[in-house]
């Protein structure tokens, strides 16, 4: 039994919906319960899971844990694996009512954390979890600091194989992607660095005049980026905002960059989807970003230093040579994070809390 706050455009969304139908295709019986659905519910159904969409109010809605509750009498799952802050403590503490094995799943680092009071929870409830897994070395590092002594795993995130049928992508046909395309993808909110990216964007567009760039997610810092689009005589009607887009691999593969300059990160998916598909990346330099590439496969950059992205940028654009050199040792680098292979990576993960994992 998976359990996750909504079916929005996110990371974990998307990575919870590869994992499940990875594991249905391998013959496990996969539930997935939700409080709201979004974007992604279509895939959803597509996935191979079982839905359950819990009837509560919203987020604080107290009936969320016995709602969790009675779907666990009726559906008995082996264990309760949770993906993201609120479905963490909620089904933590469902877990703990029902007797049942936890997996918490870890898909940040510690910068994403406040001092607030759910994440103190959190915190504090993730310590009695049967297992927790993070994306990223950097997430169970995290909980090793909080105290968990528990079984620890570092799983990566799937990776969108070559060849997999996707539905098909939304965008202006007029305007087709080509190598003087920069992609941005993420959240637009304020780990993404949005507005450091729009810096170093007007300094590759001063020395680009045919570069462009197209950004796709939605979040919270949306209008003041459009404003600052706007008020910039080098941005504005160079940079298009799309909104989530489920399907990016066309764009991958017909882009000439992906920028990608967040503050901190898990794994992040469209970081890998790009290597994956021969689109060079332009990443901060990053513990998260070391984690997955080096200077052998992608440009690192420091944060905040426009000038020296820009350069990156451009160096992309340009060298063809050093591209293909470093796109191929991209593709090296991330060989084996099909939906097969991580699948069984979980299941193994799976095999072991239920065999050796007493509920504390």
């Amino acid at each position: 039994m998976h359990f996750i706050p909504t079916l929005l455009g996110g990371g974990a969304e998307r990575q919870i919906l590869l994992l499940a139908s990875g594991l249905a295709q391998a013959g496990v019986s996969v539930h997935i319960a939700f409080l709201h659905d979004g974007p992604n519910l279509d895939l959803a159904r597509a996935c191979g899971a079982e839905l359950h969409r819990l009837k509560v109010q919203g987020n604080y809605d107290v009936r969320a844990i016995l709602r969790l509750v009675e779907l666990c009498h009726v559906v008995r799952p082996d264990l309760i694996q949770t993906w993201l802050l609120h479905a963490d403590v909620v089904g933590g503490l469902a877990a703990r009512l029902c007797g049942l094995p936890w997996i918490l799943t870890e898909r940040s680092s510690a910068e994403a954390y406040s001092s607030g009071i759910k994440n103190s929870i959190r915190r504090r409830l993730g310590r009695y979890a049967n297992a927790i897994v993070a994306n990223s070395d950097g997430g169970l590092n995290y909980w090793r600091d909080a105290g968990f002594r528990g079984r620890g795993y570092v799983v990566r995130n799937i990776v969108v194989e070559e060849g997999t049928d996707q539905p098909t992508r939304d965008r202006d046909e007029s305007s087709p992607c080509d190598r003087n395309s920069i992609l941005i993808v993420g959240r637009l909110a304020a780990e993404k660095n949005s507005f450091g990216v729009l810096d170093a964007l007007e300094r590759v567009f001063a020395r680009k005049p045919d570069a462009r760039a197209e950004f796709f997610g939605s979040g919270p810092l949306e209008s003041e980026i459009l404003n600052r689009v706007h008020r910039s005589p080098l941005l504005v009607g160079r940079v298009r905002l799309h909104g989530y887009v489920n399907n990016l691999v066309p764009w991958f593969r017909c882009s000439g960059a992906l920028l990608s300059l967040s503050r901190f990160e898990g794994t992040p998916n469209a970081v890998l989807e790009a290597m994956s598909h021969g689109c060079p990346v332009v990443i901060s330099d990053i513990a998260a970003h070391r984690e997955i590439a080096d200077t052998d496969c992608g440009w690192l950059v420091p944060l905040d230093t426009p000038d020296v992205t820009a350069t990156s940028v451009c160096e992309v654009l340009e060298n063809a040579t050093e591209v293909d050199r470093r796109s191929s040792r991209a593709k090296e680098r991330i060989a084996g994070l099909s939906a097969t292979s991580i699948a069984s990576a979980w299941f193994n993960i799976y095999a072991s809390v239920i065999r050796n994992g007493k509920v504390p």
